[in-house]
């Protein structure tokens, strides 16, 4: 199997909570949007600094959801093209990301995260 789907499912299961499949199919789509804006390997976005938390984290792991929900991902695209950020507003700290993420448009809020576009 592609190492793509291994690392984006890994990247699910550490930032996404598997219980919600819409928020695990719009984190997904952040990385997939990402990679085709900046035109980055799947490796360079979710390991870009400060960017995915998770993925320093020991749930940065493949469970069967999260390889599910990355093959969904890596077979049907996006659920959204235009997102490319996201934060969970329980625990977010940096204000000066959440000031920024205010002044961009709000496309999905689910009960955890949410994501913006550009």
């Amino acid at each position: 199997m592609n190492k793509n789907v291994y690392l984006l499912a890994k990247l699910i299961n550490s930032e996404a909570n598997i219980d919600y499949i819409d928020d695990a199919l719009y984190i997904g789509s952040v990385v997939l949007n990402r990679m085709r804006i900046r035109n980055k390997t799947m490796s360079e976005i979710v390991h870009e600094p400060n960017q995915f938390t998770g993925a320093t984290t020991v749930h940065f792991k493949v469970t069967p959801r999260s390889l599910e929900i990355a093959k969904k991902l890596m077979s049907t695209g996006t659920v959204n093209r235009n997102v490319v950020y996201f934060y969970n507003p329980s625990t977010a700290t940096n204000t000066r990301f959440i000031n920024r993420m205010n002044s961009k448009t709000l496309v999905y809020s689910s009960k955890f995260h949410n994501f913006f576009k550009d």
